[in-house]
This record gives structure tokens, sequence and C-alpha cells, in this order.
């Protein structure tokens, strides 16, 4: 048992990034994004089949299955951060992202952000530059 847990292990380093990216490479093809979990442990499964030869049909099954979760999560971290990151730089606007996607303590830095430019804004529009004539 140890030995399919470490070649299981040992083989996920480059499985799983392969298995992002074939899904990737379906989406592009028109498969909406929805189907994505259910693409990433088929292909997952498929892959646990080819690499390993010595394992037993459940045993293929269980590590493509730990496969496709694991790149289905690896994907969904990835863009949750990159949303995140989004929205703290100000290219996507609050209202728009789920908050549960953020820590509150983040929304709060945000939010405060977002109050202080709107300050800053109405005064230059309260005051504007007097226009110096020669």
């Amino acid at each position: 048992m140890s030995t399919v847990y470490n070649d299981v292990v040992s083989n996920s380093f480059w499985i799983i990034p392969l298995v992002v990216a074939i899904v990737q490479a379906i989406k592009m093809m028109g498969v909406a994004s929805k189907f994505s979990p259910i693409i990433s442990i088929g292909v997952g499964i498929g892959l646990g089949f080819l690499v390993n030869n010595d394992f037993t049909t459940a045993q293929s099954i269980l590590s493509g299955v730990i496969y496709g979760l694991s790149a289905s999560g690896l994907y969904s971290g990835i863009t949750v951060t990159q949303k995140v990151a989004d929205v703290k730089s100000g290219e996507i606007p609050l209202s728009k992202v789920d908050k549960g996607l953020l820590a509150e303590k983040d929304i709060q830095e945000i939010q405060q952000k977002q109050q202080q430019q709107q300050s800053g804004q109405s005064k230059n529009n309260e005051n504007p530059s007097p226009i110096l004539k020669p």
C-alpha cells in the first residue's frame, strides 16, 4: 500500500499540471466551463491508467480521481487568487466579485481605499485649479 501511495504522490507533481492543461485545451474547443471538474476527473482517471501500469483497476481509478480533483482544486485556487489580486489592484470593482472569496479584512481594506479615492476625486472637483492668465 505504501508503494501505491508513494507512486501516486511522486507522479502527482507532473500529472496534475498536465490534467489542468488538457482540460484547458478541451475548454478552448468549446466545452462549457461548468463541465470542467467532471472532465478533470475523467482525464485524471485516464492518466491514472496510463501511468500506473502495475496498479489494480481500483487503485488506478482512485489515483485518477485524486489527480483530477487535485487539478480542479489547483485551477480553482489560481483563478480565485487572480481575482483577489485584481480586486485589490482596482482592476475589478468589489461589487463585481463574490465577497465570499475575500477575507473580511481585505474587504474593509478595499472599501477604505475606494472611499479615499472617491473623496480625493470629489475634492478635486470642488476646488478646480485656478487658470493663470498672463
